[in-house]
């Protein structure tokens, strides 16, 4: 079939074109392979919707695999790279939250592992990372590549879901962006803010995938963070997409933060703390789509309802001091 031409990733006239079931496989020298440092590279298209997970390439030479997952919001499928490490199991690193990807497009995708860190790219860009306090992956006993196979990769999760309350403790290897990324029925959220070097956060978890959901995060250092919360309205691509940036964290201080389904909006709690923050709004109903920024100042805790932004475009902001408070 004809190729993509121009990319990233050299210039291709022509591709191979896989039916669902179609594979491709290759035989790989594992005494010869840098399990510490590698790279996978790849040009892709994909021209029908992904209902189930499709894998690009996997090997159990080397425990990796690039797959595509179905997508939600405005992206029709997200890109997740994982590698398996002998003490921590699975890791993966995804476009989900970072970038939209479409049907009928041709993408150069890289895979990178380096030492103890886990990339994703697209056209050469880094959408996200993943880090293991131990990187050490150990060589497979087969001596396989394998390219577009309609399963699931063999690179699965060794461990159980996690249950709906939990404490997750961070600590940075090196200096970076912090991101921390949530999922619950259709509502996604991220947390992000700079680290460095050694410095710890605490994210507590309380009641995952219910209306009280409470995300606690904790840090040792005074700091602002940003929220993404992106719910996805119905089956379609129906989304309302909620940004706060500027959320201040104080040193030895928490943020409590409920993330209500649909269009119910967000509750802040910052002990204290006077929040002055950004917040953006993306709505698409139907086809229509309507964006709008507000600055937001209040002291301790603030509910932002933007029910209100959708139908006069104007912002309901309430004052709160404790989670589910009156206001």
């Amino acid at each position: 079939m004809v190729g993509p031409g121009a990319t990233t990733l050299g210039t291709y006239p022509k591709a191979l074109r896989f039916s669902a079931k179609g594979q491709l496989k290759a035989t790989l020298p594992i005494a010869n392979l840098n399990t510490k440092k590698f790279c996978v590279r790849l040009v892709f298209k994909v021209d029908k919707a992904v209902t189930a997970c499709q894998v690009l390439t996997e090997s159990n030479a080397v425990p990796f695999s690039l797959y595509l997952i179905p997508g939600t919001g405005t992206s029709d499928f997200p890109l997740v790279s994982a590698v398996t490490t002998s003490a921590y199991g699975l890791g993966k690193a995804s476009t989900e939250f970072f970038t939209d990807l479409h049907l009928g497009t041709w993408y150069a995708a890289d895979l990178v592992y380096d030492t103890d860190t886990l990339a994703v790219f697209v056209d050469g860009i880094i959408y996200s990372v993943h880090a293991f306090p131990d990187g050490t992956v150990a060589p497979g006993t087969k001596e396989i590549l394998a390219s577009a196979l309609g399963k699931v990769p063999t690179a699965v999760d060794s461990f159980p879901p996690i249950s709906k309350n939990y404490i997750h403790t961070t600590r940075g290897l090196r200096s970076g962006r912090l991101q921390y990324g949530l999922k619950q029925g259709l509502t996604q959220l991220i947390l992000t803010s700079e680290t460095a070097a050694g410095e710890t956060h605490t994210v507590q978890v309380k009641d995952l995938g219910t209306h009280t959901n409470a995300f606690t995060l904790k840090g040792y250092r005074d700091k602002l963070f940003s929220l993404q919360v992106h719910n996805k309205l119905g089956a379609g691509k129906d989304h309302l997409r909620i940004s706060i940036d500027g959320i201040p964290l104080v040193a030895g201080g928490e943020v409590k933060i409920n993330v209500k389904p649909g269009i119910g909006g967000v509750e802040l709690v910052s002990a204290g703390q006077e929040i002055k923050a950004t917040v953006s709004f993306e709505y698409v109903r139907r086809g229509t789509e309507l964006n709008s920024k507000f600055e937001l100042k209040e002291q301790n805790g603030l509910g932002v309802v933007p029910s209100t932004f959708i139908t006069a475009n104007q912002l309901k902001v309430s004052r709160i001091n404790t989670l589910f408070g009156d206001s």
